[in-house]
């Protein structure tokens, strides 16, 4: 038994140590695979790096450098693998492998390839940058040689222009473009020059060192040709700026004399295109010396100046020089002298139409003259009427009914008058002929309006001011404010601004103000107002009536129930008072309340108090009296309603004497 134990043991360790060793085999086998992809890659690289293409053009050296770029990439994760591997290999029982030591080896020499490409790849990347500054040289070279290009072209051709200012503008450019730019292209040609040289002793086989040193002699030569054509060039510019010197002169001189003659038209021609305007006739005798001094002597000037002008222009014309033709560019000799022919005309017309005798300037004046005479004695009478109004107004005495009867005329006369609207016609003939100013006076049409508005003014301000009065002294205590107040709802009503009430706008005026009167009733308070018998109220009338009004004592419970029982039947005529209502619906409250704020406050009040919410009744059932006829109508047999009843209780219906009560309660 112990020798078959030790048997089964032995052959565990048996398969034990064959598995491990398949293990450490099979790890070796990758840990090979792996150099060899390794050493492939560097083989690659090697083959890239002793091809010593360094590229054919700029471009393709900065992509060369850009695939470099990846190479270094590359190459740290391929530096960090035998670090890796070798950690693999240190591990136990894998030195027992037979191929353990050809692995190590393996990864070992590794190492010193990754280092050798390492180096080769600094050489290769040193060849590419020395490429690409070869092929910067030669980009360098493109500026100067499409300049040389450009002015050989300029040259050749010939154009020496054809005015002074062409040739100036040339010789400027010949300087700026050609002499100041010579020196520092010939400069960098010579440098590129010495570098290319230089470069072709390098001993990297670069083709970008060829085509460089080819380049720069292509440009020394075209720089060569250059400079003798441009020397011819300049020669002959500065002979055909000789030439046309003296033609440019006369051109200026020309076109001096041109510009002065056409600002003396101008200046001219606006002289004699302004409006003939006065404001006396005695402008007009100076706008007639006037134009005999000045402005004849000014036709003079520009006729001999268009004289000397067509001195020159002749000369120009006979000339074969194509820039003597271009003076006329601006000023044409036929449009100067048509110009002198049309200022001459005019002139001679503005002197027939300044000195004629029987119409035109002088006539047009007088009719303007007598116009402004005739505005300034209207508007000094008007001025003087308001003067004496006014200082009339101020200094009234004797008693305050004569006072306001004075007052009434002097308003009634100031209504009739036409004394303002008779200035009208004056003025809009000052302003139909263009007259702004009057020397006779300083008034217009708006300040003589604004002073006729303010003698106005002051009749109102004077007759409330005796209104007030008479109403102290009959006893009637009521501030400015009310009176104030009375004036403007007497001119509300006043709807046709008569100055009166007729019957119908009293009727209407007492019912804005909340009395409701019936047609009889408020046509026998008009009539007890009515103290002149004219039938109308006036102003002083209204007030007195108002007055009582305000200073009167305050309505009773009664007289408030009575104002809702007549506001049931206005204005139809009144019926016998034991038909009254004992109710009124919404649409009556909405239709006859002339102050909203109170009518407002009526139907609020009226439909939130329970006790003022009538039942659904038929209008009939109104007639009954307080709460028994409410009751009947609720039991007693449902009564035919007529439609026009209806109509008349349109609206929700409320009680009145509840109403009142709960008013006066407060």
């Amino acid at each position: 038994d112990g020798l078959t134990g030790s048997q089964v043991s032995y052959e565990k360790a048996i398969r034990d140590s064959a598995a491990l060793f398949a293990t450490i085999e099979t790890e070796l086998g990758v840990v090979q695979s792996k150099v060899a992809r390794v050493k492939d890659w560097i083989e690659m690289q090697r083959s890239v790096f002793t091809s010593h293409d360094y590229g054919n053009s700029l471009a393709a050296t900065v992509a060369l450098e850009d695939n470099y770029a990846l190479f270094l990439k590359q190459l740290e994760l391929q530096q960090a693998l035998p670090q890796k591997l070798n950690e693999k290999l240190s591990v136990d029982f894998y030195d027992l492998h037979e191929l353990f030591d050809p692995t190590t080896e393996a990864v070992e020499g590794l190492v010193t390839d990754l280092e050798e490409l390492v180096e080769q790849g600094k050489r290769y990347d040193n060849g590419i940058k020395l490429s690409a500054e070869e092929y910067e040289k030669l980009s360098l070279l493109i500026e100067p040689e499409q300049w040389a290009e450009a002015l050989e072209s300029v040259f050749d051709r010939g154009d020496l222009g054809a005015t002074i200012a062409d040739v100036t503008t040339r010789l400027r450019q010949f300087d700026e473009n050609y002499k100041q730019k010579l020196t520092g292209y010939l400069e960098l040609v010579n440098s590129m020059s010495t570098l290319a040289t230089i470069s072709t002793q390098s001993p990297h086989h670069r083709t970008s060192v060829v085509s460089c040193l080819d380049k720069v002699n292509g440009v020394i030569m075209q720089l060569a040709s250059l400079q003798s054509k441009a020397m011819a060039y300049e020669t002959a510019l500065l002979q055909r700026q000789e030439v046309l010197q003296e033609l440019v002169e006369s051109i200026n001189e020309f076109n001096q004399m041109a510009a002065e003659f056409d600002v003396m038209v101008d200046t001219l021609d606006e002289e004699l295109s302004s409006p003939l305007l006065a404001d006396s006739m005695e402008d007009v005798d100076t706008a007639i010396a006037t134009f005999d001094e000045d402005t004849r002597a000014a036709m003079n000037d520009i006729t001999e100046k268009y004289t000397a002008i067509d001195s020159i222009a002749r000369g120009l014309i006979d000339s074969e020089e194509p820039l003597a033709q271009e003076a006329f560019a601006r000023y044409d000799l036929a449009t100067l002298y048509g110009r002198w022919q049309v200022i001459d005309t005019r002139t001679d017309e503005r002197e027939m139409e300044l000195k004629a005798e029987d119409n035109g300037y002088w006539a047009r004046e007088q009719m303007k003259e007598q116009l402004r005479v005739e505005f300034a004695e209207k508007a000094t009478e008007l001025k003087q009427y308001i003067a004496d109004k006014s200082e009339q107004v101020a200094n009234l005495t004797g008693k305050l009914d004569d006072q306001v009867e004075t007052m009434a005329a002097l308003k009634a006369e100031y209504d009739a008058s036409e004394m303002l609207t008779s200035i009208e016609p004056v003025s809009a003939g000052l302003e139909e002929r263009g007259v702004l100013t009057n020397p006779h006076t300083p008034e217009n049409l708006f300040t003589l309006t604004a002073s006729w508005e303010a003698l106005s003014k002051v009749y109102a301000s004077a007759s409330a001011s005796l209104q007030e009065q008479v109403m102290a002294e009959k006893g009637r205590q009521i501030s400015p404010e009310q009176m104030a107040e009375i004036i403007e709802v007497f001119e509300f009503f006043d709807s046709d601004g008569s100055g009166t009430l007729n019957v119908t706008e009293f009727w209407s005026c007492c019912t804005g103000i909340g009395l409701v009167l019936s047609e009889e009733e408020a046509q026998e308070t008009f009539n007890s107002l009515d103290t002149s018998g004219d039938n109308m109220i006036s102003i002083d009338e209204f007030s007195v009536w108002m007055a009582d009004r305000l200073t009167q004592p305050s309505h009773t419970e009664e007289d408030v129930g009575e104002s809702f029982h007549v506001l049931n039947e206005w204005p139809v005529e009144y019926p016998a008072r034991t038909e009254q209502k004992m109710t009124v619906n919404q649409a009556r409250l909405e239709t006859c309340f002339f102050d909203k704020e109170a009518r407002d406050y009526v139907i609020e009040v009226m439909s939130k108090d329970p006790a003022c919410t009538a039942p659904p009744l038929p209008p009939a059932a109104n007639a009954q009296e307080g709460d028994e006829g409410a009751e009947a109508g609720e039991d007693g047999p449902a009564e035919e309603i007529d439609p026009a009843m209806i109509a008349a209780t349109a609206g929700p219906e409320y009680m009145i004497a509840p109403f009142v009560s709960t008013l006066f309660s407060r």
